[in-house]
């Protein structure tokens, strides 16, 4: 892809992340091209209109403690944040998502493998509304604490270059780990 072409889809669309959809390309890699030939993005405001009370954050840690799933998705060699939270109750699932004014809401269909199976609701969470939700949570986590200090360590990793990379890297792996090892304990203490 060549800066030309970037730097065009970035003024059409007006946003990284509209260009990087334009273009099928990633949103860090569009960003950092535009970094390196020193154009500026502006930072848009936060997507939501109040901010997270203490109940709600509480809750949210609470929920995301027993439901959640923190970790670095990649597809096509491109690596991105992201937070999962599932569950067969919607209402519960579509508050979450209330509350962090994001996230893509999926249903996985269960009950067509087995009619004794209920459905799964999912909420991929990713970009602004994910360091929301972050920041809310972070004081009240308690089983995943770990891992969402190591998702505000990633997000605050600015740049694009090799040491950057590592630095992603080492976190990426460091959340697999800790997603091991929660399994590891829910499997010695009987649970599934």
């Amino acid at each position: 892809m060549t800066d030309d072409a970037i730097i065009q889809a970035f003024r059409q669309t007006g946003s990284s992340g509209k260009a990087a959809k334009f273009l099928g390309i990633s949103r860090q890699t569009v960003a950092c091209r535009l970094k390196r030939l020193g154009i500026k993005l502006q930072i848009q405001p936060t997507t939501s209109d109040r901010p997270i009370t203490v109940t709600e954050a509480a809750w949210l840690a609470g929920f995301l403690d027993g439901e959640g799933w923190f970790g670095v998705v990649s597809k096509a060699g491109y690596h991105r944040l992201r937070a999962k939270v599932d569950n067969t109750n919607r209402e519960s699932i579509e508050r979450v998502k209330e509350i962090i004014n994001g996230g893509v809401l999926k249903c996985r269909k269960l009950s067509s493998q087995n009619k004794q199976w209920q459905d799964c609701f999912v909420l991929q969470i990713e970009g602004k509304a994910l360091r929301r939700l972050l920041r809310a949570i972070r004081p009240y986590a308690v089983v995943k604490r770990e891992q969402v200090r190591l998702c505000d360590e990633y997000l605050n990793i600015a740049g694009c270059g090799q040491i950057e990379r590592e630095a992603r890297t080492r976190i990426k792996i460091a959340l697999q780990e800790c997603a091991r090892n929660g399994f590891k304990r829910k499997l010695a203490n009987g649970s599934s």
